[in-house]
C-alpha cells in the first residue's frame, strides 16, 4: 500500500505492506524525502512497477512518476501549471489528473511518459478528482 504521511514534518509518499497493521516488524518505507515540499496522492500502476503522485512545492503542484522502490523519480507536468490528483488508467497507459491549464480546474488525460496531454472536461465547472473503472 502506498500512502502519503506527516509523520516526519513535511508530507512524504511511503510503502508499507498492507496484510498487517504497522509493527516493528511491518514498517512503512519512504519513497520520497523532500523537506521543501509535499509529495501526496499517490497511486500505483496496475503491474505494481511504478507509482504516480502530486509533488506540491506551495507554489504550483505538479504530477511526478517514480518506481515502485523510489527511484527515478520524473516530473510529468509542465512545471507552470497546477496539476495534481493522478490516478493511473487500468491498463496502465495513461494517467488522469486535474489540471487548471485552461483557467480552471478539468480533468485531463495523458500517456503514461507525460505525453499527449487532453483535456476531458472542458466546461466552466470545477472538476477534479479523477478516478478510473476496473477493467472487466
Amino acid at each position: 500500500m502506498a500512502f502519503a504521511s506527516n509523520r516526519d514534518g513535511d508530507f512524504e509518499i511511503y510503502v508499507i505492506k498492507a496484510n498487517a497493521p504497522e509493527s516493528a516488524t511491518n514498517r512503512p518505507a519512504k519513497l520520497t524525502n523532500n523537506k521543501s515540499v509535499q509529495d501526496l496522492s499517490p497511486d500505483w500502476s496496475p503491474d505494481g512497477t511504478k507509482i504516480v503522485f502530486e509533488r506540491n512545492n506551495s507554489i504550483v503542484e505538479q504530477v511526478y512518476l517514480m518506481k515502485a522502490d523510489g527511484t527515478r523519480q520524473k516530473q510529468l507536468s509542465d512545471g507552470m501549471t497546477r496539476e495534481g490528483q493522478p490516478s493511473f488508467s487500468p491498463d496502465g497507459k495513461s494517467i488522469s489528473f486535474l489540471s487548471f491549464q485552461d483557467g480552471n480546474a478539468e480533468v485531463f488525460q495523458m500517456a503514461a511518459d507525460g505525453t499527449n496531454r487532453e483535456n476531458l472536461t472542458d466546461n466552466a465547472a470545477f472538476d477534479a478528482q479523477p478516478s478510473w473503472q476496473p477493467l472487466p
